[in-house]
C-alpha cells in the first residue's frame, strides 16, 4: 500500500489539472488512512474492516490514475493534432518555396515587381523561419513532457494494481 501511496505522491508532483490532482490527493489520503487502520487493527473483525477500506482505497487510487491517464491522453491527442496541423502548414510553405526555387529565371522575375520586392520577400521569410522553428520546438517539448507524464502514470497504475493484488 505504501508503494501505491508513493506512486500517487509522484503523480501529484506532476502539473495536472485541478480535478485530476484533487482525485489523486483524495485517493492518497484514503490509502494512508487505510494503511493506518490496517496497522492498528487487532481483532479479526477490525482487520476485515480495515482490509475492506484498503481495497476501497486501492480502487479509488486506480480510478484516479485512470482518470488522470484519460486526461493526459486527451491532451496528448490535442498536441499531436496541433503538430500535424503545423507539419501540414510547413509542408505547404516548403512546397511553395521549392516550386519557386525550381522555376526558371523568367518566371521568378514575373512574380516580384522589382528587386526590392524580391528582397522584401526574402527578408520576410528570414524573419518567419526562426519563429516557425521556435513554435515547432515548443510543441515537440510539450509532446516529450506528455510522454514522460504518461510513463509515470502508467508506472503508478502498475504499482497500485500490484498493491491491490497484495491485499
Amino acid at each position: 500500500m505504501r508503494a501505491a501511496a508513493a506512486a500517487l505522491a509522484a503523480l501529484l508532483a506532476l502539473p495536472l489539472p485541478a480535478p485530476a490532482a484533487d482525485d489523486l490527493a483524495e485517493a492518497r489520503q484514503l490509502l494512508l488512512a487505510a494503511e493506518t487502520a490496517l496497522g492498528a487493527a487487532r481483532s479479526g473483525e477490525a482487520r476485515l474492516s480495515a482490509i475492506g477500506r484498503a481495497i476501497h482505497a486501492q480502487e479509488a487510487a486506480l480510478a484516479a490514475i485512470r482518470h488522470a491517464l484519460r486526461r493526459l491522453h486527451a491532451e496528448q491527442a490535442e498536441i499531436t493534432r496541433s503538430l500535424h496541423q503545423q507539419e501540414d502548414h510547413f509542408g505547404q510553405v516548403l512546397t511553395a518555396l521549392q516550386a519557386r526555387a525550381g522555376a526558371p529565371a523568367s518566371a521568378l522575375l514575373a512574380f516580384p515587381a522589382d528587386p526590392l520586392d524580391a528582397a522584401r520577400a526574402a527578408a520576410m521569410l528570414g524573419d518567419v523561419t526562426p519563429v516557425i522553428r521556435e513554435r515547432m520546438d515548443r510543441l515537440a517539448d510539450r509532446a516529450r513532457r506528455l510522454e514522460t507524464r504518461a510513463a509515470r502514470q502508467r508506472e503508478a497504475e502498475r504499482e497500485a494494481r500490484l498493491a491491490l493484488a497484495a491485499l
